[in-house]
């Protein structure tokens, strides 16, 4: 329980720390763009061709991977799901 509670407030810090407020910086909000894969270097490997951008990693654990695209400095991350339904997948999120 402890394990559980730990890793999650770790993942929180760990996004917390790559939101930033788009206006004070003067730039516009882009689209969240999301999609689902079987493994995480298949994840990883999608946001690179999507986004035609090298990914600057920050957090690296085995059931999350994030960072900051190198080419426009905008977030992404690859983290585990396990659903009744659809299993165990690695869930993509990037900002175009």
């Amino acid at each position: 329980m402890k394990l559980i509670v730990l890793m999650s407030v770790v993942l929180l810090l760990g996004w917390c720390s790559l939101a930033r407020n788009p206006e004070e910086e003067g730039e516009q909000e882009g689209e969240w763009m999301g999609a689902e894969y079987r493994t995480l270097p298949d994840c990883l490997a999608a946001i690179k061709a999507a986004t035609k951008s090298d990914l600057k990693i920050i957090t690296d654990k085995p059931t999350v991977v994030s960072g900051r695209l190198i080419a426009t400095d905008k977030p992404f991350s690859c983290m585990q799901e396990v659903t009744g339904s659809k299993g165990t997948f690695f869930k993509a999120l990037f900002q175009e």
